[in-house]
């Protein structure tokens, strides 16, 4: 029986997969389109009617020598192509794998559960630390999405509908698949809202630099005391909320960015805003930490993205620009934070 379970999850899942794949076909005869109409447009009015053949070429019957394109572009083109179709069915395959393993999807309930979780109240699964879990998730991949789809798609709009229409299928197909496994609490609409969300602030960010400049969404993990005992199960530290901390980061590097005179020090200056939760989890209650604790924390820290910046000479910047990346997702916690807690 739990064989055909595993088929209907399988079966919700698989049409978002289908679909990634299946999305370039929609830009491909658009182009093809495109590329057929511009070589059959009619020509101006007043233009020469085209030369007639030689002679020794009509006699061969060989046709005129055409060109060959460099072949370096096309390997260009061709690798962009893999890198496109790749990216859309190896992303959702790999993330529902990595779902199956940690958030056991194959032990699958009967029939399907609807769940209402709250959002960020005390009596809530983990104290809103799930939502906005889902939201830097989904912030984070359509970052990454737009960077690899800007490049494949060479900055035309289809880049936006990949980046976006990739984690938008995701989080719908987690959440298809929460609602058939018995270890999750079933098919909750805040946590899809929370990932539309992260998209949305993602889309917003690409949208407009000056925005990206001045802010940034971030997090820090350190396992907690269970999975510090227990890290046979390290898979699991997606749900191991007690040791997420999520925030939102003002850059004062945005000043510099934007023009103004700044003094050197001031770009490696962080303000930080963010939320954490303590003893919310079934993890915090196998080592007795239950004493439920949600806090909010305001401070400052070093930019890290900026110290890595100049470690580059300027030849050198290409490098770096890909070398920082890492660390305006992930906080470093040089700095200092005082936290509020609001239990």
């Amino acid at each position: 029986m739990t064989y055909f379970k595993n088929i209907a999850i399988v079966g919700l899942t698989l049409p978002a997969v289908i679909l990634m794949s299946a999305a370039p076909l929609s830009a491909g005869l658009m182009d093809a389109t495109s590329a057929w109409s511009s070589l059959h447009a009619a020509a101006p009015a007043g233009t020469a009617e085209p030369a007639q053949k030689p002679a020794s070429q009509e006699a061969s019957g060989k046709a005129p020598a055409v060109k060959k394109q460099d072949g370096k572009a096309d390997r260009s083109g061709e690798g962009k192509l893999i890198l496109r179709y790749g990216v859309l069915v190896s992303v959702p395959l790999g993330t529902y794998l990595f779902a199956w393993l940690s958030w056991d999807w194959g032990d699958v309930r009967a029939n399907w559960k609807w769940a209402n979780e709250g959002w960020f109240g005390r009596n809530t699964y983990a104290g809103g630390a799930d939502k906005l879990g889902h939201l830097y998730s989904h912030y984070v991949m359509f970052r990454l999405m737009y960077a690899i789809f800007n490049y494949t798609e060479e900055g035309r709009y289809t880049k936006w509908i990949y980046a976006a229409l990739l984690p938008s299928m995701l989080s719908v197909g987690i959440e298809l698949g929460d609602a058939f496994s018995s270890e999750q609490n079933g098919f909750a609409y805040q946590d899809m809202i929370c990932g539309f969300l992260g998209i949305g602030i993602g889309a917003i960010m690409e949208r407009f630099p000056v925005v990206d400049s001045f802010f940034g969404i971030s997090v820090e993990y350190f396992p907690s005391r269970y999975m510090r005992r227990n890290m046979n199960e390290i898979l699991k530290f997606v749900d191991d909320y007690s040791g997420w901390k999520f925030m939102v980061n003002f850059k004062l590097s945005g000043f510099r960015d934007m023009g103004f005179k700044i003094p050197a020090f001031v770009r490696y200056v962080m303000f930080d805003f963010g939320y954490y939760t303590r003893g919310f989890t079934k993890y915090d209650n196998e080592v007795g930490d239950n004493g439920r604790k949600r806090n909010i924390f305001i401070g400052f820290s070093i930019n890290m993205a900026e110290v890595v910046d100049d470690l580059f000479p300027d030849k050198y910047k290409n490098i770096a620009r890909y070398v920082k990346q890492p660390f305006n997702y992930v906080h470093i916690p040089l700095g200092y934070h005082y936290s509020f807690e609001l239990d």
